[in-house]
């Protein structure tokens, strides 16, 4: 939507040639900022100007707050302030504070880099130094322990007091100060430089105080008489105020318009001087290009003229290097100007309820379903919002029109009094000749006609209409989506999906955008890959590409199209600015960490990749990141409370011998610190454990490891199962975890498991939950977590300064299930559902025989169980073995690769490769491939590509026995199940097999080939070569030998359904040349095993004759209306999602 504001039939605007018809005489001025800093260094911003003296109460002194924080929005004292300041107190409605300001000019414009832990022991010391200064007032009753005593004792007099001083008691102060500040400062014991490098100078400042200034001769007086009396010019060196001016446009009938600036004409007066064009922003409204925001650090040319004279006028001359006389610095200089329509309050949220572009909605979002301090806050928000949303309120201000339409602009200037003439330091010639001549342009003149024709007035009632069709679309869209999460969150009482949050917000700053035109609202690297930005430049509407927002209002963000992470860190979010400032900075790490985690797994689904073991591993991943991240943090603040408490110990010991022991230990804990977080806070149990040990440990020269009283070891299998249970709200929450205020790796753990168990079946969420402990533990194990942070004995939640080692095991015994099927979709899980059922109603256990009848053709795809071959085969190879270490356990062994193939049976993968097995069984004994030498050592790819080509298959002289066809049956999916699903480690581990055991077993055949098979290489590679073709560089076995990898699951998986497809419309032939060669396929086809005989159909397997048929299931209607209920809760089938 474009709005044309200037057209023929119906105008939305006035025409700049009538704007002299308008009524302009409503405006109103404003005081809206105004601050000092001091010329030198000491409290110089305090002294009062000209001969005014005075007894009385005049500076309030406020220790408690010391760390107050100074706001200089605009740097007008010329270098960032942050962790430079210290907090006095109040004098005459002024808040006072001291900055420090560094000594080396390169090193004011880096600003202070030390954080915020070194800043408040900074000024605590410094508050001891202050109180020193205070206690030599007399009358004060101040008292200190001395200059370098900064400890809460030392101060207690100054915190707890009520000390008010006097003016002259305030010069006392200064002098006090400033005559021991260097002695303070070099001759400290606790080693920092810090105020060596810097000067303490004094600043008063304050925004947004809107006092009004009225335009009559005697209201000028009075505020030239309060400024000569409240400062002394001659002892300030920067001195800034802020000039508002809210002009107000009516008709001829008296009815207020909307005034907005115009593009083109504020463009033009921005351009050709020096003062302009320096910085200058243009923000364009939400609903016309020709509309927009200024926000300038220089003037327009109708102003910046009137600045030049007077600049011209008052500065002073001065002597340069070559000794000529010159003009001097210019002693006023603009540092910011805006003109924005209407005031602030009007058309966004008021600071109490917060705007919409902070976000409230997607902030509660983010916490809702989590656990920690914030539960509280977040019920109380959420509560809220059920009965009001946020824009809600700002519709309302917009259509009732609260407030003014008019026009806002104001100008910030800075004045240097230090370039003035000696005689003009004074506040009343700040008044009278800057502040009055600046105002004055506003109301006459030239200016003043050039400023309303750089502006554009609108026909009453246009604007808040513009506003509401504008942002209304966002509005909506936030509504809509605010009402899915709490469908999908049972009205906040689960986790709420990333796109639901990040769409909210993107919607609401959609909104707040369209009412102010601040097009910091929407940048950013989220809203440039929506197309938001360019959209605006095209139309002046913030729209949307369909590949960012797919399938329309109604469709989700595409996970494909969210920008990448930028230097390595996380991906961008737009939500976690609101979670920030509602929360605070854990909540937004916390909810940025998730988020990740969830586009990952979402991100692999849109690729069509359901494996679930893949997710369970990306899952672990995150989880263990954010494990070691809290860990690094707890480590880190324990090992500083130790130093800060020894540090307080060392100033109260007297002996000399202790002191130095104590120095000693302080500093070994620091390098220690520093050590363990330069090498990535190693966990394991060499550099860990001795690098932790001197952090924490207690001793002095071996220093102890800090083992935890409650369990001297923990198993990991022990530990993630407590993690799990008590994200899952099944245990009290305790370690592994930190504390309430600590929970962003119990934030993934609920994600995760949020993920894969909610929308599923609750025999499929035990499996889930298992799955994702595996994998956790192996990620624990992988990153050599050999140490964490664990308890006291009677403590709940971990500690920093407790430690506990692990032991890498896993919670679940040997030959359990690990299967990793996970249904892609409802109608998938329903006919698994009914197959289970069928096969209950009808127990016949391996009912099927893989050889009848022997024509190929004749294979039924969907088994769900082994064929009776198999199943021999199986029992064969598990055959003659123990369970003591003299026997190899193949009895345990085959048991458990058994069971990790019929666990998955349903699976793609796992029926492609029944499949396989099947035309095993059926070829062999009657046809099978001979090599010349089947014991013959291969060094690499090519040799075994060559042993295949000069493969020849031939018909034996007998046939052999079913035993044998089994067993090759078997064999083939037992070793495709341990290449795929075990590590050579668990061989021995679990039951206690040795690779010389294993050769000797399998007749000393190549193990990569015919692993737990007596017939060698030649009947497991072919016919189905596919399943082991090379895939990237070949492996490296332990004895230096190389061998391909295992093809690809999705690949394989993408050949079956190629395969299965071509099967069911009886294209056999079709099917088997992924598998078989053009020659083989003859062969085949010669001897009739490819097509069935002229009249029968496929699948004739001898327990499916006519006369065996399994009866049908009578209920399975009932099941899938059962199942249907179970799931009607839901707002779509997805397991990701749900």
């Amino acid at each position: 939507m474009t709005i044309d504001l200037y057209d023929d039939e119906k105008p939305a605007a006035y025409k700049v040639g009538t704007y002299h018809m308008l009524d302009w005489t409503e405006r109103a001025l404003h005081l809206d900022s105004f601050g000092a800093m001091s010329a030198d260094p000491g409290l110089g911003v305090l002294y009062p100007g000209g001969n005014w003296f005075s007894f009385n109460e005049y500076l309030t002194i406020q220790a408690g707050q010391f760390t107050r924080p100074f706001f200089d929005k605009h740097m007008f004292i010329g270098f960032p302030s942050k962790h430079l300041t210290y907090y006095v107190g109040t004098s005459e409605g002024r808040h006072i504070w001291i900055v420090f300001r560094p000594k080396n000019r390169r090193a004011r414009a880096g600003g202070n880099m030390d954080g915020v832990d070194k800043w408040r022991e900074r000024m605590r010391r410094f508050r001891g130094f202050f109180c020193f200064g205070c206690s030599q007032i007399e009358g004060k009753n101040v008292i200190s322990g001395g200059p370098f005593s900064y400890g809460d004792a030392d101060v207690a007099t100054l915190v707890q007091g009520h000390v008010i001083l006097s003016v002259a008691q305030v010069d006392r102060l200064n002098d006090i100060l400033m005559g021991g500040y260097d002695t303070f400062a070099k001759d400290n014991e606790w080693g920092d430089d810090f105020f060596e490098r810097h000067e303490p100078y004094s600043v008063t400042l304050k925004y947004g105080q809107d006092n009004p200034i009225a335009e009559a001769y005697e209201e000028w007086e009075k505020m030239k008489s309060a400024w000569d009396r409240l400062y002394d010019c001659s002892k300030i060196g920067r001195f800034v105020c802020a000039l508002a001016m809210v002009q107000k446009v009516k008709n001829e009938d008296g009815e207020e318009c909307g005034v907005l600036c115009d593009y083109e004409a504020m463009k033009k007066e921005f351009r050709g001087r020096e003062h302009g064009g320096q910085g200058a922003s243009f923000y364009p409204l939400g609903f016309s290009k020709t509309a927009c925001n200024v926000q300038a650090n220089s003037l327009p040319n109708y102003f910046g003229v009137e600045l030049e004279r007077l600049n011209e006028k008052y500065s002073v001359n001065t002597t340069n290097e070559e000794g000529e006389v010159v003009r001097g610095p210019p002693p006023f200089q603009v540092i910011k100007h805006q003109t924005y329509s209407a005031q602030k309050s009007v058309f966004r949220n008021s600071k109490a309820e917060h705007e919409i572009s902070l976000g409230r909605e997607p902030a509660v979002l983010a916490m809702i379903g989590t656990t920690g301090a914030h539960q509280e806050k977040v019920q109380k928000e959420l509560r809220a919002l059920q009965l009001e949303l946020s824009y809600d309120r700002t519709a309302k201000r917009i259509i009732q029109g609260t407030g003014s339409l008019g026009i806002r602009s104001e100008m910030e200037i800075l004045v240097h009094p230090g370039r003035l003439a000696e005689y003009n330091r004074h506040g009343s010639f700040l008044v009278s000749k800057l502040l009055k001549p600046m105002t004055r342009l506003y109301f006459g003149g030239d200016s003043a006609s050039l400023f309303q024709a750089s502006l554009i007035v609108l026909r009453p009632h246009v604007y808040p209409s513009l506003l509401l069709d504008t942002s209304f679309f966002w509005a909506v869209k936030a509504r809509r989506l605010w009402g899915e999460a709490m469908v999908i969150t049972k009205n906040g009482q689960r986790l709420c999906p990333w796109y639901i949050i990040e769409g909210i917000a993107i919607c609401l700053r959609n909104a707040a955008f369209a009412q102010t035109g601040d097009m910091r609202l929407i940048s950013g690297p989220v809203f440039k890959a929506a197309g938001l930005w360019q959209s605006i430049i095209d139309t002046g509407v913030p729209t949307m590409t369909k590949k960012f927002w797919r399938e329309g209002a109604h469709g989700h963000l595409n996970a494909e199209a969210w920008p990448q992470p930028q230097n390595g860190s996380l991906r961008p979010s737009v939500a976690i600015t609101a979670v920030k400032a509602h929360f605070g900075k854990e909540a937004a790490e916390m909810y940025h960490r998730r988020f990740e985690l969830e586009w990952r797994m979402d991100r692999l689904l849109d690729l069509g990749n359901t494996e679930s073991k893949r997710m369970h591993r990306i899952a672990a991943r995150q989880i263990v990141a954010a494990y070691r991240q809290e860990i690094r943090e707890r480590a880190g603040t324990a090992t500083h409370k130790l130093i800060t408490e020894e540090e307080k110990q060392l100033n109260r010991e007297a002996a000399h011998l202790e002191r130095v022991r104590m120095m000693q230990v302080r500093e070994r804990r620091t390098r220690a610190l520093e050590s363990w977080q330069d090498k990535d806070t190693p966990l394991d149990r060499l550099n860990g454990f001795t690098l932790v040990s001197r952090m924490l440990g207690s001793s002095e020269t071996v220093p102890a490891f800090p083992l935890s009283n409650s369990v001297p070891r923990m198993e990991s299998g022990t530990m993630v199962d407590r993690m799990l249970k008590m994200a899952e709200n099944k245990m009290a929450t305790g370690a592994p975890y930190f504390g309430s205020r600590s929970t962003l790796t119990m934030s993934l753990v609920q994600a995760a498991l949020s993920h894969f168990t909610m929308g599923v079946p609750e025999e499929l969420n035990v499996q889930h939950v298992r799955w994702l402990a595996e994998e956790v533990i192996k990620e624990l194990q992988a990153a050599k977590v050999d140490i964490v942070p664990w308890t006291s004995k009677r403590g709940r939640h971990a500690r920093g300064s407790m430690w506990v080692h692990v032991v890498h095991t896993s919670p679940y015994r040997a030959g359990v299930s690990t299967g990793r099927y996970l249904p892609a979709n409802e109608d998938e899980y329903i006919a698994m559902k009914m197959e289970e059922q069928r096969e209950k109603d009808n127990p016949v256990p391996h009912g099927w025989l893989a050889q009848m009848p022997e024509s190929l053709w004749s294979i039924k795809l969907g088994h769900r169980d082994l064929s009776e071959e198999m199943d021999d085969g199986f029992m064969n190879l598990a055959k003659g073995g123990g369970i003591d270490a003299q026997k190899p356990d193949f009895v345990g062994l085959f048991g458990h690769l058994r069971a990790l193939f019929e666990d998955g049976i349903g699976s793609d993968l796992h029926q492609y490769i029944l499949f396989c097995a099947t035309l095993l069984c059926k070829i062999h004994p009657h046809y099978r491939y001979v090599v010349s030498n089947p014991n013959a050592q291969l060094q690499d790819v090519e040799d075994a590509r060559l042993v295949v080509r000069n493969m020849v298959m031939v018909e034996p002289t007998k046939k052999a026995g079913s035993a044998n066809r089994g067993i090759i049956a078997a064999s083939f999916i037992a070793w495709l199940m341990y290449k795929r699903y075990l590590e050579p480690s668990a061989l021995e581990r679990r039951w206690h097999l040795t690779e010389a055991k294993l050769k000797k077993k399998t007749g000393n055949h190549d193990l990569t080939w015919g692993l737990f098979t007596r017939w060698g290489f030649y009947t497991i590679v072919n016919p189905h070569q596919f399943m082991i073709q090379n895939k990237g560089p070949p492996e490296m076995q332990s004895n230096g030998r190389m061998y391909w990898r295992m093809t690809d699951d999705a690949d394989l998986i993408e050949v079956w359904r190629t395969i299965k497809d071509a099967w069911k419309r009886g294209q056999y032939r079709e099917a088997l040349r992924t598998i078989w060669s053009e020659p083989d396929l003859k062969r085949w086809e010669r001897r009739g095993l490819l097509e069935p005989p002229a009249g029968e159909t496929t699948g004739g397997s001898r327990d499916e004759s006519p006369s065996k048929k399994r009866p049908a299931v009578a209920h399975e209607e009932d099941l899938r209306r059962t199942i249907k209920r179970m799931h009607s809760m839901r707002v779509e089938f997805h397991p990701r999602r749900v």
